[in-house]
């Protein structure tokens, strides 16, 4: 693929950001599906080239993907070299000072150099508020905030017990649909196994039948050579009272 066509392919993947969506369920991967559909429809019908499949354009997003995160570990790297990072021993400590805006409306810094009192740090973390607020205050808004936090993580807990009960009786209904199938399959081979009985006892019985026939054609057989041997007898005793009586010799 092309550059100008892995150009075109980004650009029409920026525009359907289901596709860059990290989440695994059905939802998103019948979502990511139909998009990948469109999209492949959408970019066979403006690139006047080689007409590309699905999987095609999946394999070099991936490729995309893996090559950008090569180039960003190696840049991080070289930025460590330049930098000399994880260069000091462990005993090793440099101290510098940082500056860091608390907030936007406040236009004092704040030098960590000089240290940081409780309320500078809750006023850090606590957006929207500035460090001339009561301590106080400060409090409250936290202890909202991981109340807020809590009710949060409850709701998207009790959603991922849902879901994964959801899994649960799914994977119940298709072990009972499993126990179901394999029961009519010992059926089904246990009948198998019985016509095959019967259709060997009948060759059996066929084999019977013919060696029997067999039997009683080469009795009939011996019968009448023996037949024909006591004919040959008659007429040799015939033809030895002839010479004899005619005074011929006779031959043995």
């Amino acid at each position: 693929m092309s550059q100008q066509e892995r150009n075109m392919l980004l650009s029409m993947i920026e525009e359907e950001p289901i596709i860059t969506n990290k989440e695994t369920n059905g939802k998103v991967v019948a979502l990511k599906n139909k998009a990948w559909d469109g999209l492949e429809s959408k970019y066979n019908g403006m690139n006047v080239g080689l007409k590309r499949s699905k999987k095609q354009l999946q394999k070099a997003w991936e490729r995309m993907k893996t090559k950008s995160k090569q180039q960003q570990h190696g840049l991080h790297r070289r930025e460590e070299k330049k930098t000399g990072a994880n260069s000091y021993s462990c005993g090793t400590y440099i101290q510098e000072a940082v500056t860091i805006e608390v907030n936007p409306d406040d236009p004092e810094p704040v030098n960590l150099s000089e240290g940081l009192s409780t309320a500078t740090l809750t006023t850090m973390v606590t957006p929207g508020l500035s460090r001339d607020t009561p301590l106080s205050v400060h409090k409250k808004q936290s202890a909202s905030n991981r109340k807020r936090y809590r009710k949060i993580h409850k709701i998207r807990r009790s959603l991922y017990d849902d879901d994964n009960y959801i899994s649960q009786d799914k994977i119940r209904n298709l072990t009972e649909e499993d126990a179901e199938m394999r029961l009519k399959l010992v059926a089904h081979r246990q009948t198998l196994i019985d016509l095959q009985k019967k259709q060997a006892e009948v060759r059996l019985q066929e084999a019977i039948e013919k060696l029997e026939e067999a039997r009683q054609s080469k009795k009939f057989n011996v019968e009448i050579l023996k037949e024909k041997l006591k004919e040959v007898k008659i007429t040799r005793q015939i033809a030895e009272a002839k010479a004899a009586e005619m005074g011929l010799p006779i031959y043995i």
